[in-house]
């Protein structure tokens, strides 16, 4: 059974589901002004990330990013 990396998804998801069907894919790019471990551009110029999460702790770590938790000041009573 093979070893899944971060590295691996990537490589399967671009050459497999990707593509030909987007202009654009690239790998740990922070164009959406976080770190985003795929980015691609669709033929409609829309923007998609993809965050891959390998093992729990790596999905726990990133749960407490910044980039998750937004507290809009006008919404508090």
């Amino acid at each position: 059974m093979p070893t899944w990396t971060e590295g691996s998804i990537i490589y399967d998801l671009n050459n497999i589901v990707f593509r030909r069907k987007h202009l654009l894919v690239l790998p740990n790019c922070m164009w959406a002004g976080h770190e985003a471990d795929i980015l691609m551009v669709t033929n409609k110029l829309r923007l998609i990330e993809i965050e891959i999460k390998i093992s729990r702790s790596d999905l726990m770590a990133d749960s407490k990013k910044d980039k998750w938790w937004h507290h809009q000041s006008w919404a508090r009573g």
